[in-house]
């Protein structure tokens, strides 16, 4: 055994146990806290090339709320810089979490001070029971010009009207946040 391996076991031997673990799982905790899918320290959109066909962008979850329930969104456009703005249709999914299914919704308007939008091509992807509450998700389109109107303004609201019930949702402080920090970098690429 040579001096450089004599020696450095003889220190990992001195180190305490305690210690070890305890720098063991802090270093678990800080690696899994950063890489959780519900970390916004960074963009709140990705991006993926294309090619051709332009590049994808996915808006990550948007939270929504009202008194009882809560609306959870995300957008997804392609966006092909030859054919530009006019082009880009957006997919936006969104699962609202109520205490009862949501299932057939006329139709999904988005407003704020400047806009108001709707979309009435909504489509039930599925239904589910998730601790006493439902969780039901939907999907529609909208352009990517209206969306951009829409969160121009950071405090819009989405009505969802249902056949005999209206749902209305506001945006909290930290979707306000990821819109401005969205309407700074992402839709400034499209001025």
């Amino acid at each position: 055994m040579s001096f450089l391996t004599a020696n450095y076991i003889r220190m990992i031997k001195t180190i305490k146990p305690r210690f070890t673990i305890s720098l063991l799982l802090t270093s678990i905790f800080l690696f899994f806290t950063s890489v959780s899918p519900n970390n916004y320290h960074g963009e709140p959109y990705v991006s993926f090339y294309k090619g051709e066909e332009g590049v994808l962008y996915f808006i990550k979850p948007l939270k929504m709320k009202s008194k009882d329930s809560k609306l959870l969104i995300d957008f997804t456009f392609n966006y092909n810089y030859i054919e530009g703005i006019d082009s880009s249709e957006v997919i936006f999914n969104f699962s609202i979490i109520k205490n009862k299914p949501v299932k057939n919704i006329n139709k999904i308007t988005f407003s704020n001070t400047v806009i108001k939008v709707e979309s009435k091509n909504t489509k039930l992807i599925f239904i589910d029971n998730n601790k006493r509450k439902f969780i039901s998700r939907h999907s529609s389109t909208l352009s990517l010009t209206e969306l951009r109107q829409i969160f121009k303004d950071i405090n819009f609201t989405i009505k969802v009207e249902e056949n005999q019930s209206d749902y209305s949702f506001s945006t909290t402080n930290k979707t306000q946040r990821k819109v401005k920090q969205l309407n700074k970098t992402l839709f400034k690429i499209f001025e």
